[in-house]
């Protein structure tokens, strides 16, 4: 099965601590990064988003579509190699990829969590972080499990079903994630932005 991890300015866009993943590919950390400043650049994530109106030519002429907006990088906005990353409502607000990870620094500072991975799917309109909860629990003194914290937002609402899929996948082959509870966080309808607490044998 495809990993469907993107290639971002011509590098997979993921980085990872500790031991290689199964795909073997993005940016390797021995250690913890301590900010999600460090985690953005190593997994090539980096950049801002911005919303441009949508045309369509026919016959000649353009039409606009004022429902629409596409959802572009704004370093690479007219690059062939940059294409937007979707189409969403009037309404979306952007999500930086700054504001969405920017929630992890306190607890990292506080001891309570580590980066563990983080990166795109698709073309990058689909991005993840994800971390490790400081702190094993045991089962009946057998069975340890390892939590984590799991960050993710979509930059194209016509993408993110699809996406989620696959990212939700791609966790389970990471952290062989078996109980989890999923809560959903609407910044802005109808861009939902969603934070998973899992524990994982």
């Amino acid at each position: 099965m495809a990993h469907e991890i993107a290639t971002i300015d011509g590098k997979p866009a993921v980085m990872f601590v500790g031991e290689l993943p199964w795909h073997g590919l993005g940016q390797q950390f021995e250690a913890p990064p301590h900010t999600a400043r460090e985690v953005m650049k190593a997994a090539g994530l980096d950049w801002e988003v911005d919303l441009k109106p949508v045309y369509v030519l026919d016959d000649g002429e353009f039409h606009d579509f004022p429902e629409y907006r596409a959802t572009v990088r704004v370093d690479g906005r007219g690059r062939m190699s940059c294409p937007p990353f979707g189409l969403v409502g009037k309404d979306y607000r952007v999500m930086q990829n700054t504001d969405a990870f920017k929630f992890f620094d306190p607890l990292v500072a506080t001891g309570g969590i580590t980066y563990e991975t983080a990166g795109a799917l698709g073309q990058g309109e689909r991005v993840w972080i994800l971390a490790r909860v400081c702190g094993d629990m045991r089962i009946k003194g057998k069975d340890e499990i390892k939590r984590y914290l799991l960050k993710t937002h979509s930059k194209s609402v016509m993408k993110s079903a699809a996406s989620n899929r696959s990212l939700s996948r791609e966790f389970r082959r990471w952290s062989k994630c078996s109980i989890s509870v999923g809560i959903w966080l609407f910044h802005a309808a109808p861009n939902p932005s969603f934070l998973r607490w899992c524990s994982g044998d």
